[in-house]
This record gives C-alpha cells, sequence and structure tokens, in this order.
C-alpha cells in the first residue's frame, strides 16, 4: 500500500526548473523533466495518478472506517447501512482488522464511541506523510511530520483505542520514537546544509539505534509468539 501509494503521489507530483536568480524557467514532471506539466504527454499519467488515488488507495480505509463511524454518529446509518453487513461475507472480512480495537461496549470506553475505524486511521496516517514528505521542502517536511506523529500520540493517549493495554502503549512507544529519529534527521540536515559542518556521529549512532529497534521487537515478539504456541501445543497433547 505504502509503495503503491508514493508511485500514485509521484505520477501527479511537478517540478519547477529555475535559474540561477531562482526565476522559474518551466514546470516539469518528476519522473521525467523533459515533459512539461499537464501537457499532452504528463496527461495520461496525470488521469491515472488520480484514478488509482480515488480508488486503490481511497477505498481500503473508506472500507475500514465508515462502518464504525456511521456506528458512532447516527442510529439511522447503523441501521442503513452497518445492519445490512450484519452476518455477512464483509462483515467477517472487517472482523480480521477490527478485533483488536474497542467496540463501544467496554467499561473502560465510552459508551457508544465505536473505535474499530481505528484500523483505517493508520492507513489515513501513512497517506498524509506520504503527502508531506512528496510535495513539501526538505526542511518543512520534518515539523510536520513531527506534528503528525505528536497528534497520533495525543489521539492514542485520549482514546485508547486497543483492548489490550498494552498495545496501546507499544504504539504510542513507536510514534514517540518516531518523533525522535525525525528530530534527530533535522538537527543532521540543518548541521549539514545550514552550517556546512558534517553530521554528528552520535546522532548518527542514535539514529540506527533507534530505526533497528523497532524491528528487533518484532523479531523477539514473533519468536515468544512461536514458542508459546509450540509449548501450548505439546501441552495440550500430553494432556
Amino acid at each position: 500500500y505504502f509503495k503503491f501509494t508514493s508511485v500514485s503521489l509521484k505520477l501527479l507530483y511537478l517540478v519547477h526548473l529555475r535559474k540561477d536568480d531562482d526565476s522559474i524557467v518551466r514546470t516539469v514532471w518528476y519522473y521525467d523533466g523533459s515533459i512539461t506539466y499537464l501537457d499532452s504527454k504528463h496527461c495520461p499519467y496525470f488521469a491515472l495518478g488520480v484514478l488509482m488515488m480515488c480508488t486503490f488507495v481511497a477505498i481500503p480505509p473508506i472500507i475500514l472506517m465508515l462502518p464504525s463511524v456511521f456506528r458512532s454518529i447516527s442510529k439511522r446509518s447503523d441501521v442503513s447501512v452497518c445492519a445490512s453487513l450484519q452476518n455477512s461475507k464483509m462483515e467477517q472480512f472487517l472482523n480480521i482488522f477490527y478485533g483488536c480495537y474497542r467496540n463501544g461496549t467496554e467499561r473502560r470506553n465510552v459508551k457508544g464511541c465505536d473505535l474499530r475505524w481505528f484500523s483505517g486511521f493508520y492507513f489515513v496516517l501513512r497517506l498524509i506523510l506520504l503527502f508531506i514528505a512528496t510535495f513539501s521542502s526538505t526542511i518543512g517536511s520534518y515539523p510536520l511530520q513531527q506534528i503528525t506523529c505528536m497528534m497520533s500520540i495525543l489521539m492514542l493517549v485520549l482514546l485508547r483505542p486497543y483492548k489490550n493495554t498494552f498495545f496501546n502503549m507499544v504504539d504510542i512507544v513507536f510514534f514517540s520514537n518516531l518523533v525522535v529519529i525525525v528530530s534527530l534527521t533535522m538537527y543532521n540536515y540543518y548541521q549539514v546544509m545550514i552550517l556546512q559542518q558534517n553530521p554528528s556521529a552520535v546522532v548518527i549512532s542514535a539514529q540506527g539505534i533507534l530505526l533497528l529497534w523497532p524491528a528487533i521487537y518484532v523479531t523477539l515478539l514473533a519468536l515468544y509468539t512461536l514458542h508459546h504456541q509450540r509449548w501450548g501445543t505439546a501441552t495440550k497433547i500430553h494432556v
């Protein structure tokens, strides 16, 4: 999904060719500097990018988010749209993504607040981050990425969408890790591009550690899960 969205956005992306005095000479397509943006050669690619964004990119989060949103906002929508999903193959498919999220019946949750739309929120978040990375300047993208991640942390803290508190904490830690990585990257960029200095070895090492530890965590969790399943199977056979 991430790669597909990235390609779709770059089909829509333009680049300004400038003179030494920073005046714009020509606006061209990102993938081919010989093609003028939105001319007869670029229009088919532009149309393809729009089509991909409106279908393959937009449909997954809409499918995941709308039934849950309708349940939370309107009883009328709940009857007309969500009731039609009951005992259907679509409901069985959605439950694969909804299983770990609160459905509004838990005591700690706000009454009637269905938070299963959070399963589609992460698709939207990826889309927002890709928009920032694609269409904003390098130095401007870092603060926007930090704000996006911090807003996500705030939503996790306030809503606690997962049934399991541990999962809420894991997501908060991961997003906090992203904020620190972006901050260090912004520091290195400022040091190299503005101050014309070599990047800090300490900062680069810290970035490497922060980038690796989520992979290490996932690997250890997978090994633990496999071991637990094998142990559980062995116990069941023994009994």
